[in-house]
């Protein structure tokens, strides 16, 4: 039994190594391929999204009234984008409550939908939100993947306190 006891250890290692492993190819392959997101499926995305944010603490809103169809491009944009944008927010922000709005809207005289996550957390650093030279690209990839569907992104302190990130996503692009 000692031999055993001795290899158990190094087997719980090896089993808590795997598991982690399949977690992060679980995550990494719905950031790929995101959820149905057809119809009720980006709500309930949206929500999927939310609750690990909750189950720090956070009290998150979601809004996301009754939205038109979408692209599966377009719906995987806005999923990908609340993605990290809540991300964000648990990571760096500090806050006590987090919004995400959605809602349909016109962008350049075409269908669009506004994609809003707002925190009451600490704000936007002074120095800015290029941390590029520090290993984080997050904003930058969220920037690039809405303005390279003809969208927008505005970042501004939200009134009150905190931080509001705005994507404003056509409906109808496809690659």
């Amino acid at each position: 039994t000692s031999v055993l006891d001795d290899r158990r250890a190094s087997v719980d290692r090896l089993v808590a190594a795997v598991r982690n492993a399949v977690h992060s190819l679980r995550v990494l392959m719905i950031d790929l391929y995101p959820p149905d997101l057809r119809g009720s499926g980006l709500a309930a995305a949206l929500e999927d999204l939310a609750e690990p944010l909750r189950n720090e603490g956070l009290t998150v809103e979601v809004h996301t009234p009754e939205v038109p169809d979408l692209s599966p491009d377009s719906a995987a944009v806005i999923y990908r984008t609340a993605k990290e944008l809540l991300a964000n927010v648990g990571r760096h922000a500090a806050a006590r409550s987090a919004w995400v709005d959605v809602e349909p809207v016109e962008h350049n005289r075409a269908p669009a939908i506004r994609l809003t996550v707002s925190d009451d957390g600490v704000g936007f650093p002074a120095s800015g939100t290029d941390k590029r030279s520090e290993g984080h690209l997050g904003l930058r990839f969220v920037a690039d993947r809405v303005r390279d569907v003809g969208g927008v992104l505005e970042l501004r302190d939200r009134p009150g306190g905190g931080a509001s990130v705005t994507a404003v996503i056509p409906t109808g692009f496809t690659p």
